[in-house]
């Protein structure tokens, strides 16, 4: 399930997914930054800066390179809050967006995992934002149903999905 919607001058985008494994199996995986490749589309070229990441923890910040409609972009994310392995969340401190909050949050729920990322953002612009966000919002959805793609593939049985990460990066 993905929805979008609005709050004051912000943006919202909930997403949902039942996955068939515990927090704990699903934390190692999500809260590496490194298998964000294996998630993201093919057209968002993607690029961890740091050649060593930092365990996730509150104040750690990660540092990206990417290139979107043929842009290229820096982005620093700043870990806010953790709460392991129920919840982590990341805001922009320099980037592309006017503002980029991305909430975490991992439920166990019938033998598995609710995931929900509430994503609160303002695209660039200021009193224009709003017509940048027809963009911003089908590239978030975009991102996220490839995501949920990716996730209930590697999941599928329940299992580690480490031999498959092995296979390299499964974007749709």
């Amino acid at each position: 399930m993905i929805a979008t919607g609005r709050r004051q001058n912000d943006f919202l985008l909930l997403a949902e997914q039942w996955l068939p494994a515990s927090p704990e199996k699903l934390w190692p995986f999500v809260t590496d930054c490194r298998h964000m490749n294996f998630v993201l589309p093919a057209w968002i070229r993607f690029h961890v800066v740091d050649p060593r990441i930092e365990p996730l923890a509150t104040g750690v910040r990660y540092r990206y390179r990417l290139r979107l409609h043929g842009l290229p972009l820096s982005w620093t994310t700043r870990i806010e809050e953790v709460d392991a392995p129920r919840f982590f969340a990341d805001e922009q401190e320099r980037g592309p967006y006017a503002r980029f909050r991305h909430e975490h949050t991992y439920l166990p729920r019938s033998g598995g995992t609710l995931t929900r990322d509430r994503v609160i953002y303002r695209p660039p612009g200021g009193p224009l934002a709003g017509l940048a966000n027809a963009v911003v919002r089908r590239d978030l959805t975009k991102l996220f149903e490839n995501r949920h793609r990716v996730l209930a593939g590697l999941y599928a049985s329940g299992g580690d999905p480490a031999p498959r990460l092995a296979e390299g990066p499964g974007r749709a």
